[in-house]
């Protein structure tokens, strides 16, 4: 069951934050071991795929924080153990005590899947996107790409979903964007690595006939993210159905 979750962390100096800080402070909360056997509950953690995803420092209510969304009922038993009220983590220099999470949404995968279903979504992008095959990476979103990368998400962690055909892709376009692309360099296996990414907001729009197939994967991207590196803080978005926030 997917959620998403707000861990306050008072005192935090967003400004000295790198992206890649939260991924080195909180992966460890659902990575296997060294020696320990990755499972359903812990991945190893050189997986290309977790069912995690970080955001880069952000605000509630005038608190600072991260949120962190997780996409199966383990890694949230696990956030949940790890994320106890006063439990210290170090973002890049920074050590700072996190307070009890706080539960932003929770919707079973059948509920993401129910209907009604609209045909049209704006996706505002809270943290630069990115998508990646092999060395090349591009900062502009694709219809194949955005709902591949949720498919394979889906499939992973609740159930097996038969991919999109060609001729339902060709259902599905973007219909706006509002990007803007810059250069990101994050620090990968000791080396910098730089990405081209975007922020701003896209409008995805479908053919009534398959807005059953297309809808779910959509609403599913608040939870998961869009594009490549979301467990760095990358490809964090917010979904609205027909002009009203459904997940």
């Amino acid at each position: 069951m997917p959620s998403r979750w707000f861990l306050p962390i008072p005192d935090l100096d967003p400004s000295r934050v790198k992206l890649g800080f939260v991924h080195a402070a909180f992966s460890r909360w659902f990575d296997a071991a060294e020696g320990e056997s990755p499972s359903a509950s812990r991945v190893d953690h050189e997986a290309n795929d977790k069912p995690y995803t970080i955001s880069p420092p952000t605000r509630l209510n005038g608190t600072v924080g991260v949120e962190l969304a997780v996409l199966t009922e383990e890694a949230e038993q696990l956030l949940l153990a790890a994320a106890r009220d006063g439990v210290s983590a170090r973002l890049g220099n920074q050590t700072r005590q996190i307070r009890a999470p706080r539960l932003l949404r929770r919707q079973p995968y059948d509920v993401l899947a129910a209907g009604p279903h609209g045909t049209r979504w704006e996706l505002a992008i809270l943290s630069p996107l990115t998508f990646r095959s092999g060395d090349r990476a591009t900062p502009l979103p694709s219809v194949a790409t955005v709902l591949g990368g949720l498919g394979r998400a889906w499939s992973l962690w609740c159930e097996p979903r038969e991919p999109l055909r060609r001729d339902e892709l060709g259902k599905v376009w973007v219909s706006d964007v509002d990007l803007v692309s810059e250069l990101l360099t994050l620090t990968v296996g000791g080396r910098p690595l730089h990405i081209p990414a975007a922020t701003g907001s896209l409008t995805l729009r479908c053919e009534p006939g398959v807005a059953d197939r297309v809808a779910p994967l959509i609403r599913f991207a608040s939870y998961a993210g869009i594009g490549s590196m979301t467990r760095r803080g990358l490809g964090v978005v917010e979904v609205r159905e027909a002009g009203a926030q459904v997940a």
